[in-house]
């Protein structure tokens, strides 16, 4: 009698979690404005825009990664504030980005045997949405 209830309760969890997990990977992310820049500290603060096209909010616990320009390694990003983002619509949630010193010598110092000071951008990261980890990768490119 337990077993055939236990049977539909896990039949039921896993279809819950395949559409809470449907639901996460359908999260949008794209960048926006550069908030402020301090020097001293080498750490910028960016917007990152993040539109959810379901019915249902989802809340982001975490969101940490690396920053890569032209190949090099050029900073962490991490936000470790919950971002609730409401059904069919986007909230701006703020990262912050650690630059590394040693990144961005390499990327200038590549800059200037090559002639092109654009830059490409590569962020590869994670979010923790809903307990869930999603992987975010974006690639941009700044200057000419």
């Amino acid at each position: 009698m337990t077993k055939p209830i236990l049977l539909v309760a896990a039949g039921l969890l896993v279809v819950s979690l395949a559409t809470k997990a449907q639901q996460i990977g359908r999260l949008i992310f794209f960048p926006g404005k550069v908030r402020s820049i301090d020097m001293l500290n080498l750490s910028m603060s960016i917007e990152l825009i993040v539109q959810n096209t379901n019915s249902g909010s989802l809340y982001i616990q975490s969101f940490a990664g690396n920053l890569s320009s032209n190949s090099y390694l050029v900073g962490n990003v991490s936000s470790f504030q919950q971002v609730m983002i409401p059904g069919n619509s986007q909230r701006i949630m703020l990262i912050t980005v650690k630059l590394q010193p040693l990144g961005i010598v390499n990327d200038i110092i590549n800059a200037f045997q090559t002639g092109s000071f654009t830059q490409y951008l590569h962020l590869n990261a994670n979010a923790n949405v809903d307990g869930v980890q999603l992987p975010v990768e974006m690639d941009f490119k700044v200057g000419l």
